[in-house]
């Protein structure tokens, strides 16, 4: 099922207008409310929100906010995350699309499954701020924004 809210517009290396890089926990939860799920790793703490189709990914350290992920529907247990970027890319985006719209990217690689049978996503990601990641069909499961490189 859709999500039928209205798209948020986000910025590559920034995020958007009330989700932006760099906010606190505190920040976050006061926007989006209580996470659905909170996972700790040992340098980032990864806050989900299921309904929206977004996750926010933290620093350990300072607990500021250093990733968004936005999701397709059905990816990883999400709903469609209503976003779009200035040049019209969300997740669900062709992998062609994405690539005309954005140019060669910075880093990227193809999908692979490994030793044990687990798919693994082909992926690109842009200086600007913003990767993506691709599911066998080809089209944006997964798109994140994170701080540009220098």
């Amino acid at each position: 099922m859709q999500n039928t809210e209205p798209a948020m517009n986000a910025t590559p290396g920034r995020g958007t207008k009330n989700l932006q890089l760099g906010m606190s926990t505190f920040d976050i939860q006061r926007a989006l409310g209580k996470p659905d799920v909170a996972k700790t790793y040992s340098d980032e703490i990864w806050w989900s929100y299921f309904e929206l189709g977004i996750d926010c990914g933290f620093s350990r350290t300072d607990k500021t906010l250093i990733a968004l992920n936005f999701f397709r529907d059905g990816v990883d247990g999400h709903k469609q995350a209503t976003i779009v970027t200035e040049d019209g890319l969300s997740p669900g985006t062709p992998k062609p699309v994405v690539l005309q719209r954005r140019g060669l990217p910075a880093e990227s690689d193809g999908g692979w499954t490994d030793r044990l049978g687990n798919w693994h996503r082909s992926w690109v990601k842009y200086s600007s701020g913003i990767a993506f990641e691709f599911g066998h069909d080809n089209k944006a499961d997964v798109m994140t924004i994170y701080p540009a490189s220098q």
